[in-house]
């Protein structure tokens, strides 16, 4: 997985003040829910773009990140919430008995190297959400018809799987970050293995990422 230690301020810095298309369209569809697990949280772009929301309901949050810096960050601008420092891959130990009404993902799944990782963590969001939950996701469309020009150049060679899904590792300032460009093909797949019902899976409109909203 990505290392975002290395570089956790100038990444935080990046995404300051960002209005997430995908992330209003996920807020327009969310009911008021007790209880949100913010995996990849970084240093808190959805508190920071919904800020108000969680001020005005009565919510349970937790963001979880693999960056220790990032973390320290979001527990700065936001002292109020519960961060905690963790691997993905080790979800259901991080949250405890917690079982949660809604959980995000934005822009942090496409970031494991493996298929089996890819199982694990599904499995695990299924264990920890509570029936009738939402899980909404976002995943960089590196091949879309808005950055596959771009990104071309960072396609790893060899790296297609059987759904068609391949490897990118792309350059960003000073770091290398690699990222799993997915295929609907292999998002379904993984989501049906898991036991979810697909509620959307697709292109979002703006062409930057795919979607995926899911339920338990």
């Amino acid at each position: 997985m990505v290392d975002y230690n290395q570089f956790g301020k100038t990444f935080a810095a990046s995404r300051n003040n960002m209005k997430w298309e995908e992330i209003i369209y996920f807020f327009s569809n969310l009911k008021n829910k007790p209880s949100i697990l913010d995996v990849g949280c970084g240093s808190g772009r959805l508190l920071e773009q919904y800020y108000g929301y969680f001020k005005l309901y009565p919510v349970e949050y937790v963001g979880i990140d693999l960056s220790s810096e990032l973390i320290g960050e979001a527990r700065s601008s936001f002292p109020d919430f519960d961060f905690r420092v963790g691997n993905m891959l080790e979800l259901e130990s991080l949250v405890g008995n917690i079982q949660f009404d809604s959980i995000f993902s934005i822009a942090s799944f496409h970031h494991l190297k493996s298929y089996d990782d890819r199982k694990s963590v599904l499995k695990q969001l299924y264990s920890i959400s509570q029936k009738g939950a939402t899980i909404y996701m976002t995943h960089w469309a590196l091949d879309s018809s808005l950055n596959k020009d771009k990104y071309a150049s960072s396609k790893i060679d060899g790296s297609e799987n059987k759904f068609g899904s391949t490897d990118y590792s792309v350059k960003i300032g000073a770091h290398t970050r690699y990222y799993h460009n997915f295929t609907l093909k292999e998002l379904d797949t993984l989501f049906k293995e898991a036991g979810f019902k697909i509620l959307e899976n697709r292109l979002f409109d703006n062409k930057r990422n795919i979607i995926s909203i899911l339920q338990k």
